[in-house]
Order: structure tokens, then sequence, then C-alpha cells
């Protein structure tokens, strides 16, 4: 079961508006009805809603509800995220358990799936839940030359494994500093299977902490990349995946900027499915 929160107003999607539904279950469901369940009562008149979009993928292919709540006007922001994200999971928990009881559900955090966005999490509602997450870091190397991140030179060309110094600085240049003064918590002063490890072993304290399984959602190397760079990346968040013990999926078969299949990895998909 799916629960898409990407286009969720205030949970990091950029606007209320519930997203589309995937292909696959595109005009051969039903609409799941929640009815007044979306309607949250609060005091003091209106307030901005958090929109998802349920996929249910059973034995009847059953798809898609949206459901809306209220995010209180928490002046923290970060709380206020927070809020909204477990407000969203209580609305719905009911109903999804009335649909689907024993169907794994896959709940990631906010700031973009991050595995921070995990250690805000609370325990899971119940032994069905499993804990999502993405991997796309160093986000410089990974999305270097990205059209659609803000402040990306399209210049912007990256190594692997590199100078902890040289990821602060084009990270810096390229996305932010705030993203960039995150490295200077790495005691290492080279960015490569040991900085990997530092962060996945933050994801499985969290699943550890609260007895329940994580998973690798996404997580994969733009096509501006030569092959030989990423394959290096892959061959050590393969290991750091399997030291943990952690499933997952890469982004993407085809397309989308970071196709494995794609005309421009002919010559080493044999080598990336190895460490798939």
């Amino acid at each position: 079961l799916i629960v898409n929160l990407r286009k969720a107003g205030g949970l990091g999607g950029g606007g209320a508006v519930a997203p589309a539904i995937p292909a696959a279950v595109r005009g051969r469901g039903r609409r799941i009805p929640i009815g007044g369940r979306a309607a949250v009562a609060v005091a003091g008149g209106a307030v901005p809603l958090a929109v998802a979009e349920i996929h249910v993928v059973g034995d009847n292919l059953r798809a898609a509800a949206v459901v809306a709540v209220p995010i209180l006007p928490i002046p923290d922001l970060e709380a206020a995220l927070r809020h909204g994200h477990t407000a969203l999971a209580e609305v719905f928990a009911d109903e999804l358990r009335r649909l689907a009881p024993d169907n794994p559900v896959l709940i990631g955090g906010i700031y973009n799936n991050s595995i921070f966005g995990l250690t805000l999490l609370d325990k899971p509602y119940d032994d069905h839940i499993v804990f999502n997450f993405h991997y796309y870091e160093p986000l410089v190397f990974t999305h270097q030359k990205a059209p659609w991140v803000e402040h990306m030179s399209p210049d912007c060309e990256v190594d692997y494994p590199d100078l902890k110094e040289v990821y602060r600085r084009k990270t810096a240049e390229n996305i932010g500093t705030d993203q960039a003064e995150a490295f200077m918590d790495f005691e290492g002063t080279q960015i490569d299977v040991s900085y990997m490890e530092r962060e996945m072993r933050a994801a499985v304290e969290v699943a550890e902490k609260l007895d329940v399984p994580v998973y690798c959602g996404e997580y994969g190397v733009i096509d501006r990349v030569p092959d030989d760079k990423l394959l290096r990346w892959y061959a050590d968040v393969s290991a750091t995946f399997n030291k943990f013990g952690i499933g997952r999926a890469a982004w993407t078969y085809r397309e989308k900027d970071f196709g494995i299949t794609d005309p421009c990895r002919e010559k080493i998909i044999e080598q990336i499915i190895k460490y798939l």
C-alpha cells in the first residue's frame, strides 16, 4: 500500500494538490470512500490542508482516495511539519486497516523522505508498518547538473569519492550553505563509504528503537554522471545496504534522468545489476 505525500501541501510537496493515480492502477480500480473522516474540525476557523492520495493494491486492485487534514499553526516550522505528518497518518490509519488489514504500509518522514525525517516519526500504529527513506547522498554528486535543483550550475562536476572539503565547497556553491555545513558533522576527511555508513546507521537506530522494519524506496544517480563515478557510488551504497540488511529499490528503471536501463548506461548495465 502506498500513501503518496509528494504533493502534500505543507509536507514538502509545494501545494495541496493530490498526485495523479499511477498508470498501473489508473482506470482499473475504484475510489476508496473516506467520507467525513477527511474533515477534521479545528477551533479558530480555516487552516491549511495537507492532502495525500492513498493507493491500495490488493486482490481487487483498489485505488485511490484523497485525504485532507489540517496543519495546525505551530510557530516552529519543523514542529508544524511533524504535526501535520502525524495527524495525516492518524486520520487515515483506521481506514487503511479496514480496507487492507494485513498489507505492509510504507511510511516516510518529512524533508523529502530523508533519513533525518525518520528520526522524527512516532512509533508505528501496528506490526505491518515499514519505515521508508530515500537516499541520494551526497546530493551534489547524485544530482550534479540537474536543472531542477535551485542554484545548481550546469557546469557542476563532482567526483566520488572525494575530500570532505571539496564536497562542502561544491555543495555551498550549487545547493546551499546549510546543506554544505552539514558535512562538518562528519568526522572523516573523505566522503566515501564511511560517510554512507554513518548516515544509514541513523536509520537502523530508529528501526531498532521503535522495533520497525526500514526500507529504502529510492536511490540513484543522475544520468549526467560518468559511468566510472556512478559505479563507484553504486558499489559503496550497495555494500552499505548489505551491511545493515536494508532492502531497497533503485530509481529508476527507465528515463526520468536516472534510468539504469537507458542507452547512456548500456555499457555498464550488467555491472549496475550486480549492485542492486
